[in-house]
């Protein structure tokens, strides 16, 4: 995703590989397949970097799902969240919403932030997802603590389990990991997982702890028409996710 006003990623921190490594020992991975005749709904994730959407257009090209941005840090609301949430209420799109998550930020503030836009507009069809990408200086055991303060507090007032966005690129640098933080860290290994990886048409996951099947993948980006810029693309693995969409005849 990368939406946000800061685009640091972890390689720019002194902790930003352990940091993400135990984004990715959190959910368990091991080796998944990609896309297969069960897993090949489409889907996209927007913020404000696209502007306007033309949704029926967008929709008429079979896409399925979207994700919204809706919030970053402890204050920042997407501008468009609100007109996109609205105008994908007239079509059978499934819907989303994201928080960009800031590890410098007070954890509880940011889960009111997302609670509170989410709450004022129309319900959401997809659970809950928060977006974690950057480490902003701090440390393995500190973003694990604030995101399972995140992750909690979201699902207790929402009553939806939140999915964890992340990006792949990392994860061999688990040998700066500390027992203490790869203990905590398992607390997250129930959530499941949203995953970027670009580079491949079969989807491996780093083989690091227990077992995992991914529940998105963003596989690329690309062109949809009735969008101006490129997007990011998703599909859904309907045997983890289990999602009313799955279902449908499409």
């Amino acid at each position: 995703m990368l939406t946000h006003s800061v685009s640091r990623l972890f390689s720019t921190t002194p902790f930003g590989g352990a940091v993400l490594f135990f984004v990715l020992l959190i959910c368990g991975l091991t080796p998944a397949s990609g896309l297969t005749s069960d897993t090949d709904i489409l889907g996209i994730d927007v913020s404000h970097h696209q502007g306007a959407v033309d949704w029926n257009s967008v929709h008429g090209h079979g896409v399925e799902f979207v994700y919204l941005k809706a919030t970053e840090g402890r204050g920042y609301v997407d501008p468009w969240y609100q007109s996109h949430r609205e105008a994908l209420e007239a079509l059978p799109l499934q819907v989303g919403a994201y928080h960009y998550f800031h590890a410098d930020h007070d954890p509880e503030k940011q889960a009111r932030n997302f609670i509170r836009v989410v709450k004022s507009g129309p319900a959401l069809d997809l659970p809950p997802a928060v977006d974690v990408e950057e480490a902003f200086g701090r440390s393995a055991e500190e973003l694990v603590d604030k995101l399972l303060n995140w992750i909690t507090l979201v699902e207790t007032e929402l009553g939806a389990t939140p999915i964890i966005y992340t990006v792949t690129g990392f994860a061999d640098r688990g040998d700066q990991a500390q027992d203490t933080t790869r203990d905590k860290a398992r607390g997250l290994s129930r959530y499941p997982l949203w995953y970027a990886k670009y580079d491949t048409d079969w989807l491996k996951l780093p083989p690091v702890l227990g077992h995992f099947q991914w529940h998105i993948w963003q596989f690329g980006q690309g062109t949809v028409p009735g969008i101006e810029t490129i997007v990011d693309l998703n599909t859904l693995n309907c045997e983890a996710l289990a999602h009313d969409i799955c279902s449908r005849e499409r």
